[in-house]
Parts: C-alpha cells; sequence; structure tokens
C-alpha cells in the first residue's frame, strides 16, 4: 500500500475512534445520563477542520487519477464525490446543533438529540464503509508508481491537528480523553 492510501487508511482508523466517542456519548444522553457535549463539539470541530477540509480533499485527486486508470467503481467514486460535497454542510449542521444545547441557544429534545448524533455517526460510518470497502482496493490494485508520483507532488501532507506531531490547543482534552481510552 502506497504511503498516500495508508495516511488516508489512517485517517479513518482516527475517525473511527472519535467515532466511537461519540458512541460512548450518546449511550449516555439515550440513557437518561448527561453527555460531555464539549468533547462531542470538539470532536465536531475536529472533523470539520480536518476530515472536510484536508482528508476529502485528497482522497478527491486520488479519486480523480483512479478514474483514469479504471472505470470499475465509477459510481461508487461519483457517490464518494457528492458526499464530500454534503459532508462539510452536515458537519456544520451538526456542530451548529451541538453548540446550540451546550450554550443553551436552542432547546432539543434529548431523543431527538440522540437520533441527531446517531444520524451523524451512522452517514460518517458508511461513507467510511465505502471509503474502505470497495473504492481503496481499486485504488491498490490500479495505481501505479507513476500515478503515486504525480500524486506525492499535489496532495500537501498537512498536519493532522489531533493525531498529528503537534495537538492543537482546542483539541487538548479530546487528545487526553483519547489517550485515557488507549490506555484502559
Amino acid at each position: 500500500m502506497h504511503k498516500i492510501l495508508a495516511g488516508l487508511h489512517q485517517d479513518h482508523i482516527n475517525l473511527a475512534h472519535l467515532l466511537g466517542l461519540l458512541e460512548e456519548q450518546v449511550k449516555h444522553l439515550a440513557a437518561g445520563d448527561d453527555a460531555n457535549l464539549s468533547l462531542i463539539l470538539d470532536i465536531a470541530d475536529y472533523i470539520g477542520r480536518y476530515s472536510d477540509y484536508v482528508h476529502h480533499p485528497k482522497e478527491d485527486k486520488v479519486y480523480e487519477v483512479l478514474t483514469q486508470c479504471t472505470a470499475e467503481g465509477a459510481d461508487t467514486v461519483t457517490t464518494l464525490l457528492t458526499q464530500h460535497h454534503q459532508l462539510p454542510q452536515d458537519t456544520l449542521s451538526f456542530q451548529a446543533l451541538i453548540q446550540g444545547v451546550l450554550y443553551d441557544d436552542a432547546i432539543v429534545l434529548r431523543d431527538d438529540l440522540v437520533s441527531k448524533i446517531n444520524t451523524f455517526i451512522r452517514a460518517q460510518k458508511q461513507h467510511m464503509d465505502l471509503e474502505e470497502g470497495i473504492v481503496f482496493p481499486l485504488i491498490n490494485a490500479n495505481l501505479k508508481p507513476k500515478q503515486w508520483s504525480a500524486l506525492e507532488d499535489i496532495i500537501l501532507n498537512d498536519d493532522d491537528p489531533l493525531f498529528g506531531a503537534k495537538v492543537l490547543e482546542r483539541y487538548e482534552q479530546l487528545y487526553a480523553v483519547l489517550n485515557a481510552r488507549v490506555s484502559a
């Protein structure tokens, strides 16, 4: 597996950890307990900041090269590219919802909040599953060193603000929670 594809795959692993945290928080809500809305907001912010605006554009460039190599999976790639345009709006709406609840700017029934968080999680997982299950294997099988070399020249190596070399101050609480989960 080429390092670009390995990096995209690692991003998915990292996002899956964050979605696991969201699932824990939504379980608290569904049980009638309090959830850490600040943590949920940090997760949404990270997804918007990194997944939507760094990770997905990298995938878009790789998908473009894939479609030049093979027609196999073209419908799936089209679906994913459409989702890459929709997911940032969904993330912003999700962020606004959580901010509204956190800062008492919105009144949302607990069941509705649970449903909306679960919908967000499900959309993220389905998107990743489509990439990991169908498109990433096609990329791995079809892209040759020449294509990877060209992609290396155009894909920026943006540092991940949570899982990269330096954690952005905004995500220090989230980073601590993730490390506590790994240590447990």
